[in-house]
């Protein structure tokens, strides 16, 4: 994956983690979402790209919407389980509705664990 990426997906988790937690630092938020707090400073800048466990838990607690969701799947890099999911969906061509998409790979990957 291109560092490139690894830094827009930082500013992007980092950006929701402002909305979502206004006014709370980031030691506080991490202890809230259950990371360790070098792991989410590190994913923020780029440094770091979550792993699949670490980004579920910062996409439920910063409460994003489908398509919100659906953009940081495209940037993060996914282990192949869950990329796998993703795959099948838009090879199937049977997720047009972001919400759907979203939907059906919380389901199939909660299912998988």
């Amino acid at each position: 994956m291109k560092k490139e990426n690894n830094i827009e997906l930082g500013q992007i988790l980092k950006q929701y983690r402002e909305k979502a937690f206004e006014g709370m630092g980031l030691r506080r938020v991490a202890k809230e979402v259950e990371i360790d707090y070098s792991h989410l400073f590190r994913i923020e800048a780029g440094q770091y790209l979550p792993n699949d466990e670490s980004l579920l838990k910062l996409l439920n607690a910063y409460k994003l919407d489908a398509g919100q969701k659906l953009e940081v799947f495209n940037l993060a890099h996914l282990t192949p389980k869950y990329q796998k999911i993703i795959d099948d969906a838009v090879e199937k061509s049977s997720f047009k509705d972001p919400k759907a998409f979203v939907g059906a790979f919380y389901r199939k990957s909660k299912k998988k664990k």
